[in-house]
């Protein structure tokens, strides 16, 4: 990977998130390479740990997925389980995704590198004091259909995962809410022909855990025919 280039040339060092980082610039920075069959005789000297007993990153993250070593427990992160994991999610990752719908910044948000004042940056890429963060509406996206998922993301990085992975994903959203207002939508979902959307919202249902959200995942079971999600609707009830 580029970071282990980028390390080598003595640009920065790898954090205690596994990240690369830049000591004037942080992690927030794009990596180019050049390829070449010159051989460069001089090596860069390799920079100190800078991380020194900082431990912010290990501490803010939710799945405690940061080893301490500068490498991480990969099955464990968030922007490995919502953009690269293409199956269920484990049981007792869920809860702790919280409201990450595609990937994770918590270990770089609170790095103390990353606050520094970043005026050399490009304002198109990065530009933290400006950053314009809205809030998904998670009612809407989960009545998008494939074909509308499409068409909406077409442009944008979130095509990298599936319509399904992202149906999942907003579902998980949608059940750490606790929110009695997508039960109706959540509901809609036990008929959905993606098991994976099924177990997904069956567990979400069993968050927001209302009388009503029992009675309709025990009638659910009576006409059910995937045995993960009906191991999944026992594990709720």
């Amino acid at each position: 990977m580029e970071k282990d280039f980028a390390y080598s040339s003595g640009e920065g060092w790898i954090g205690n998130n596994s990240l690369f980082i830049h000591p004037e610039i942080g992690s927030f920075l794009f990596l180019c390479c050049i390829m070449t069959d010159i051989d460069l005789i001089e090596k860069a000297e390799v920079p100190t740990d800078l991380c020194d007993s900082c431990h912010l990153c290990e501490q803010a993250c939710p799945t405690q997925c940061i080893n301490g070593d500068h490498t991480i427990n990969v099955s464990r992160c968030i922007s490995y389980l919502t953009i690269e994991h293409k199956g269920v999610v484990p049981w007792h990752l869920r809860s702790q995704i919280g409201n990450n719908v595609f990937g994770c910044d918590i270990c770089q948000n609170v790095c103390p590198h990353n606050l520094k004042e970043m005026e050399n940056q490009s304002e198109i890429f990065f530009n933290l004091k400006k950053k314009n963060i809205s809030s998904i509406d998670l009612l809407n996206e989960m009545s998008l259909t494939e074909e509308s998922f499409e068409l909406k993301y077409l442009s944008t990085p979130i095509v990298r995962i599936s319509y399904e992975q992202y149906l999942r994903n907003i579902i998980i959203a949608a059940g750490n809410s606790h929110n009695s207002k997508f039960m109706k939508s959540l509901i809609n979902l036990l008929d959905c022909g993606s098991e994976i959307i099924r177990i997904h919202a069956v567990w979400a249902l069993g968050e927001i855990g209302s009388e009503e959200c029992l009675r309709i995942l025990r009638s659910h079971m009576d006409y059910e025919n995937n045995d993960l999600v009906k191991g999944e609707i026992l594990n709720v009830l």
